[in-house]
C-alpha cells in the first residue's frame, strides 16, 4: 500500500548506494547480489526512483559488476537493457548511468557504442552546465583519439585527468591515469609512464578496490616494457 511506498523508497535508495560502495569497493559479488535486490524491489510506480543520482533502474551498474566478475556476455546484455531507460532519467542520473555503461562498450571493444555513449554525455553535460561529466567524457575520447593514432588525443586525456584531478572528482581518475600511462609506454616514453604510476599509487599494496586489477596489470606491462622483469 501506499505507506510501504513511502518507507519503501528510502530503503531502496540506501541500498543502491551500498551496492556503488560494495561496487567501488571492489567487493563485486555483494556489489551483485544488493544491485540484484534493488532493480527488482517492489515498489510503488508513483514513487520518486532517483535520489541524488542514485536510482533504482540499477542495471547499468549491474553490467559493469558482471564485466568485473567475468561474464562478458551477461554484462553486454545488461548494458543493452540499461540503455533502453537512461535518457528517461534527470539529466545527473542520466549522465552517471551513461559514464558507468561507457566503461563497459569500452572494455568489449565497442567503439561505435562507447563514441555514442560520448557524445550523448557531452551532450547532457553542455546542456545542464555538469562540468565534471563533461571533462570525463572529452578525457575518454582522448583515449579513443590515442588509439586512432590522432595526435590530439593524448593532450586531450591529459588536459581533461587533470582537471578531474583538479577538481576533485576522483570516481574515474584511476582508470585514465591507466589509460595515460599505455599511451605514454606505448609512444616509447616508459620512464613517464612509470612515473606517472608510481606517482599516483607508490604502494600498490597499501589500497584494495574495483581498479586495483587493472592498475597492477598496466604497471606490470611497463615495467616488463622497461625491461624489469
Amino acid at each position: 500500500g501506499s505507506n510501504f511506498a513511502g518507507i519503501a523508497f528510502p530503503f531502496v535508495a540506501a541500498k543502491a548506494m551500498l551496492g556503488v560502495s560494495h561496487h567501488l569497493n571492489g567487493n563485486l559479488a555483494e556489489a551483485h547480489a544488493t544491485l540484484v535486490a534493488v532493480r527488482d524491489a517492489p515498489i510503488d510506480a508513483n514513487a520518486m526512483v532517483n535520489f541524488y543520482g542514485f536510482h533504482r533502474d540499477a542495471e547499468v551498474l549491474i553490467a559493469r559488476t558482471l564485466w568485473l566478475q567475468g561474464f562478458p556476455d551477461q554484462a553486454a546484455q545488461a548494458a543493452h537493457n540499461a540503455n533502453r531507460i537512461v535518457e528517461r532519467k534527470d539529466p545527473v542520473t542520466a549522465c552517471l548511468c551513461l559514464m558507468w555503461g561507457v566503461s563497459v562498450h569500452y572494455l568489449r571493444g565497442d567503439w561505435v557504442t562507447t563514441e555514442d555513449y560520448i557524445e550523448r554525455i557531452l551532450r547532457l553535460a553542455s546542456e545542464h552546465a555538469l562540468l565534471p561529466f563533461r571533462w570525463f567524457a572529452l578525457a575518454l575520447r582522448g583515449v579513443l583519439q590515442r588509439q586512432r593514432g590522432e595526435p590530439a588525443g593524448m593532450s586531450n586525456l591529459r588536459e581533461y585527468l587533470q582537471r578531474l584531478r583538479e577538481g576533485r572528482y576522483d570516481i574515474y581518475t584511476p582508470w585514465l591515469t591507466c589509460c595515460l600511462a599505455e599511451g605514454l609506454a606505448a609512444g616509447d616514453r616508459v620512464d613517464q609512464a612509470l612515473s606517472l604510476l608510481n606517482e599516483f599509487n607508490p604502494n600498490p599494496g597499501s589500497r584494495s578496490d574495483c581498479y586495483m586489477p587493472e592498475f597492477l596489470r598496466v604497471r606490470g606491462a611497463v615495467l616488463a616494457q622497461a625491461g624489469d622483469v
